[in-house]
């Protein structure tokens, strides 16, 4: 038997042996692959031209160094650190005291809750 020349999507990841997203970003942009039917098929020839490439240092590997340097939205700082997002305020402008509802605007004295609650009582 000889080993098939198209390979799916998933089966061209699982071929060169690296996950979804290092395929997506690093391997795909190098490859044309050719619709049958629904299928895209990506030829095994160019994923073994693909690997080559990646081990003759001709395309970057995607290290931490490469990943985080540029063009991928996360600020970084010298050293190749992230800088973390400053903490968003929650959605309310201003903060509730502890044991205050934020679903009513104004605070009810125990005197007005208790006899609502009486009031639901003697109704039900």
């Amino acid at each position: 038997m000889t080993e098939r020349r198209g390979y799916n999507h998933g089966a061209a990841i699982k071929y060169l042996g690296i996950g979804r997203r290092s395929f997506e970003a690093l391997v795909r942009p190098h490859l044309t692959p050719v619709r049958i039917g629904n299928s895209l098929i990506f030829d095994r020839v160019d994923l073994d031209q693909v690997m080559d490439r990646f081990k003759s240092g001709e395309l970057p590997d995607g290290s931490e160094a490469d990943h985080n340097g540029g063009g991928n939205g996360w600020p970084t700082t010298e050293e190749g650190a992230f800088k973390w997002a400053e903490k968003r305020r929650a959605s309310r402008p201003k903060s509730t005291e502890p044991g205050r509802s934020t679903r009513y605007g104004g605070v009810a004295d125990f005197a007005s809750v208790a006899s609502s609650v009486m009031k639901r009582r003697r109704a039900g």
